[in-house]
């Protein structure tokens, strides 16, 4: 038996007090496992701050418990996993006794054929104000202009909308809406409203989860309102727009999003893609040699290629050409 068996053997020795100290301790061991004499002298530090157990039952329970934790490595918990999201969302055909909302003003720059005839709203300078917080500005490429939010989540939800292909128009306070209560005609402003390819329209609401939970009742007069003029409305959170691994992939592309991309590398991207339909991006990689990872997630960024950013964003990631996006030009 050699002196490492032998020190393991020694922690047969310790007492069942000095178990709350043991996890930092054995990380710090295991770092100097590399040299026979580091790990020895650490286990002769642990034998001498421990007791000795009063009798051989308890010597036998803590080397079972020891032996595979210096054997296999201590592993810390694995984090809680995230709560699932709450649904607050109405699709268009609430029920017919409920009164539609009235949208009785829009952002000028709301230009939908269904929203041309309701008056523009006056948008007031983005200043700070203690009781709105602070306005982040986000230069949308999609929409071709810089758009205005009030909280870090909108921020975060304006970068899902640039990156979603699916998405192919967003707008940031997009109207006032007035709804009927029991009591009295109340005032909505919705945080974004978005377009899908389908033609749908989603008036979305954001809010953090401890906030919307206590707006409930809230919820519950202005969706199914919404809802009967012909949009879907909900109200969205940080457990919807801050899930993982999606926030870390569009931070991954917002990162590489000013990666300069040669035209011929994109030509023969297009051409590469064209033929196989779907590839992983380390096989593109491969055939087009003057590309690299950072290109690519220019690219999906910029609405060229797409991938499902519902995985982590790996070189084993396969992506596709955008479908409404013509390449001959």
């Amino acid at each position: 038996m050699n002196a490492y068996d032998k020190s393991q053997k020694r922690l047969a020795t310790m007492s069942s007090r000095f178990q709350y100290r043991l996890p930092a301790r054995l990380c710090s061991i295991q770092q100097n496992q590399g040299t026979q004499r580091c790990a020895e002298d650490d286990f002769r530090c642990l034998l001498r701050e421990a007791k000795s157990p009063s009798n051989d039952s308890e010597q036998e329970k803590l080397w079972r418990f020891l032996r595979p934790l210096v054997v296999n490595g201590y592993r810390e918990p694995l984090p809680p996993a995230a709560p699932p999201p709450t649904d607050r969302e109405w699709q268009p055909g609430s029920p017919d006794e409920i009164e539609p909302a009235l949208i009785a003003r829009r952002h000028p720059e709301l230009t939908l054929d269904c929203f041309r005839h309701i008056p523009p709203m006056r948008i007031k300078n983005a200043t700070w104000a203690a009781s709105r917080g602070r306005f982040s500005r986000f230069c949308s490429r999609k929409m071709g202009r810089p758009m205005w939010t009030q909280s870090d989540l909108e921020f975060d939800l304006l970068l899902l909308c640039e990156v979603d292909p699916d998405i192919v128009y967003f707008i940031e306070q997009p109207c006032l809406i007035r709804y009927r209560t029991d009591s009295a005609i109340r005032s909505h402003r919705p945080d974004l409203l978005a377009r899908h390819k389908s033609g749908a329209i989603r008036i979305i609401e954001v809010k953090y989860e401890q906030d919307a939970a206590e707006d409930e009742q809230r919820w519950l007069a202005i969706g199914p309102a919404v809802a009967q003029l012909g949009f879907t409305y909900c109200v969205l959170t940080e457990r919807h727009i801050r899930r993982q691994p999606r926030r870390r992939n569009v931070q991954t592309l917002c990162r590489d999003r000013l990666a300069e991309v040669p035209r011929n590398t994109i030509v023969a991207v297009a051409e590469v893609l064209s033929q196989s339909g779907i590839l992983p991006i380390e096989e593109i990689i491969n055939r087009v040699p003057a590309l690299r990872l950072k290109h690519v997630h220019r690219l999906i960024w910029g609405g060229f290629l797409a991938a499902d950013l519902d995985i982590p964003l790996t070189t084993k990631t396969r992506v596709h050409l955008v479908d409404h996006i013509d390449h001959s030009n």
